[in-house]
């Protein structure tokens, strides 16, 4: 079976973590997503230290309620 790629190389943003270590990141992740699993950001999250993960209840849907209000609520917008 081919593997297509769509975005990024395995591990490209965790081979280049040096470029963005000092930004701060607040990574929004919902826990039961099976299209980009939580054990990504949390991987992602150990990497980077001014970064904060916020976990929420849902799957891969940005119109699930929890991931909604998590997404405007970084973004401050009410």
């Amino acid at each position: 079976m081919k593997t297509i790629r769509f975005f990024l190389e395995d591990n490209q943003i965790i081979s280049n973590i040096n470029s963005i270590a000092d930004i701060p990141i607040i990574i929004v992740q919902e826990n039961n997503d099976l299209i980009c699993p939580p054990d990504s950001s949390e991987k992602l999250h150990k990497h980077l230290p001014y970064s904060e993960l916020i976990l929420v209840e849902g799957g891969h849907l940005s119109s699930d309620l929890e991931i909604k209000q998590a997404l405007l609520s970084v973004l401050s917008i009410p």
